[in-house]
């Protein structure tokens, strides 16, 4: 109710004194941090899958109930990372997945059901995926992304959460992956591989 209102006040400041933009006093989420970094199939594309990095971090923010209170989309970057700082443009990613439940499209009785059980965490998790290399050139300085293999050539990478909408936006805290992170996923993911029976 109270973002509501919020959201209904500066509204009205914008009609009436013809402001561009408003803050609402919208709570940042400043306690992110990375507990597990897994190589597997990408969850969301047609087969043949595609590797990907899953990336699982965790939060005490209960970002579904984040997207339901103020209205906000939140989404993952991910950087080179040097002595805990972003370096150069971002890698390819994508997510927060939200338990693979589109929000946009979910039934009322899923939305409910996914807002129980959140609430009855104390410490949430999230899952979010790196692509494992980018060798496409942007054609627009504006969309450059890195261009990188981490199964090649892997280095530290800095994760971040970012979340807005009309109102506004914020960005997390810097959550550092260690190259090492990184380089165990891969030889975990060739130990599953070669343990598997030849078909």
């Amino acid at each position: 109710m109270k973002a509501e209102f919020r959201v209904l006040a500066c509204i009205a400041a914008i009609v009436s004194s013809g402001l561009t933009g408003c803050v609402l006093g919208v709570p940042g989420v400043h306690d992110v941090n990375v507990v597990n970094v897994e190589v597997v199939n990408d969850p969301f594309t047609a087969p043949p899958p595609e590797r990907v990095i899953k990336v699982t971090f965790s939060s005490r923010r209960n970002l579904f109930q984040y997207h339901q209170n103020y209205w906000w989309h939140v989404f993952s970057e991910f950087y080179r990372c040097e002595n805990g700082s972003l370096k150069g443009p971002p890698l390819l990613s994508f997510g927060p997945d939200w338990r693979n439940l589109d929000v946009s499209t979910a039934s009322a009785d899923d939305y409910a059901r996914i807002l129980d059980e959140l609430r009855k965490e104390e410490t949430h998790l999230y899952d979010t995926y790196l692509r494992i290399r980018n060798d496409r050139i942007s054609s627009s300085p504006k969309n450059e992304m890195a261009l990188y293999d981490l199964e090649k050539d892997p280095h530290d990478v800095c994760y971040q959460l970012l979340g807005g909408g009309l109102w506004g936006h914020f960005r997390s805290n810097i959550a550092p992956i260690p190259k090492e992170a990184i380089t165990s996923a891969f030889e975990r993911a060739h130990e599953r591989a070669a343990s598997r029976p030849a078909k």
